[in-house]
């Protein structure tokens, strides 16, 4: 537990303390007096129940597996750059943000997938045709796009500097279709 002050007049009021519950980081302050609202409360949207969210993976993975995706055979994303431009491979790291995995050696953490370097602005295309699902500013991997492509394949593709013009969630995307260019 910590003590925060928020005022330079702290004797007028009483100080705020902060609390962290540390499993999952939840704070909250707490004080015998609550500031003053200036502007109108805004709510959250909800988040669909899991049954919904099941229900429309679903139809996506139908509809990307009709249009001829989730074959397992994948393009390279980015034509400009080959194999030498892998900075981060699949399996096994020590970097400290990865997936714990106890199959690993210590510090036992995986990485999921390929990172790879390319100029800024560089053009991503699709690896194999797929439903896109666009998650702007997504916490971890910034703008964030996945396309989903049938038969339990998708592809992720993050810190991307922007999304192809007109690209929208829940579209279709052919192989080798322009989605997003390259970011950090």
């Amino acid at each position: 537990m910590s003590t925060w002050s928020s005022s330079i007049h702290s004797w007028r009021r009483p100080t705020p303390i902060l609390e962290c519950k540390r499993p999952r980081w939840r704070c909250s302050y707490s004080s015998s007096r609550r500031p003053k609202q200036t502007s109108r409360r805004t709510r959250r949207p909800r988040r669909p129940p899991d049954a919904q969210v099941a229900q429309e993976a679903q139809q996506y993975a139908a509809a990307a597996a009709k249009a001829g995706g989730g074959s397992g055979v994948f393009a390279w994303p980015i034509p400009a750059c080959g194999f030498a431009c892998i900075t981060q491979g699949f399996g096994c790291s020590t970097f400290y943000l990865e997936v714990y995995d106890a199959s690993c050696p210590w510090p036992h953490k995986i990485h999921t997938g390929i990172d790879i370097a390319a100029g800024y602005g560089t053009p991503i295309v699709a690896a194999d045709t797929g439903v896109a699902y666009l998650y702007p500013g997504s916490v971890g991997y910034g703008n964030l796009l996945v396309i989903i492509h049938g038969n339990g394949y998708s592809t992720y593709y993050g810190h991307t500097a922007g999304y192809a013009p007109g690209l929208t969630t829940g579209q279709v995307v052919p192989r080798g279709t322009t989605v997003a260019f390259e970011g950090s």
